[in-house]
């Protein structure tokens, strides 16, 4: 492939900087996630894969700069649920200011800035003529955290067993791991109920597969499946 400036000149491109540096890193689950799906590595790994890079191509930097943005965004969305949580357990805003070294009240204020408003309307809007709130969304102001944790429990202790099943369950783990880490809480659950049913797929078809070709996965990562399955049994069908 063309490695020229030209490539990826535009820094405001970060969905083109994403597919030109995975299409120049990746390897092994990623490889075959991009070569079969042109699915993206998530932009904090392809960062630390330029920054890794003894003598990266410029574009390579260039293209670097253009995932920034999304950086930054996903960092204080992680530090906006990090507040929530400890303001959920009475956390003061004063230790919560102590965290980062400002005050209680500029604390606070940075956290209101980044809540968004509910819309007028009748029971908090969102966004449906009479006030009436998506089910999906409904859904995900309830559920969305214990989402998330099931999805990271999977993801940082049990991702290099799942990987191992097959490309497939590979893949949807790959996916999911973007989602979390540069989705919103619409792609982790849709990305959650894509490894659901990659899994399913996987585990049924050992079933009449030969020994060595039969899947087997730890109890905690059952254990841990079962209790994403059970929270997306109550979410609506269509996110």
């Amino acid at each position: 492939m063309a490695t020229t400036v030209a490539d990826v000149l535009d820094v405001t491109d970060a969905a083109a900087a994403a597919e030109w540096l995975t299409d120049y890193y990746a390897t092994g689950v990623a490889r075959q996630a991009w070569e079969r799906d042109r699915t993206p590595m998530p932009a904090f790994e392809l960062v630390n894969r330029v920054l890794a890079d003894p003598d990266p191509p410029e574009v390579a930097v260039l293209a670097a700069l253009a995932l920034r943005r999304q950086l930054m965004e996903a960092a204080e969305r992680v530090d906006t649920e990090i507040v929530e949580l400890a303001r959920q357990r009475r956390v003061p805003w004063e230790v919560i200011g102590a965290s980062v070294g400002v005050t209680k009240q500029a604390a606070f204020q940075r956290h209101a800035r980044r809540t968004r408003p509910r819309r007028p309307g009748g029971g908090g809007g969102g966004g449906r003529p009479g006030g009436r709130r998506e089910p999906v969304r409904t859904w995900l102001d309830e559920n969305a955290r214990r989402l998330r944790a099931l999805a990271r429990d999977l993801l940082s202790s049990h991702g290099s067993e799942l990987r191992d099943v097959n490309i497939t369950v590979a893949t949807a783990v790959h996916r999911l791991g973007i989602a979390d880490y540069q989705g919103g809480d619409r792609e982790v659950l849709e990305c959650a109920r894509l490894l659901l049913a990659a899994v399913d797929d996987a585990l049924e078809a050992s079933k009449t597969a030969l020994p060595w070709d039969q899947v087997t996965l730890s109890p905690r990562v059952h254990e841990t499946l079962g209790e994403l399955r059970e929270l997306l049994r109550s979410a609506p069908d269509h996110p």
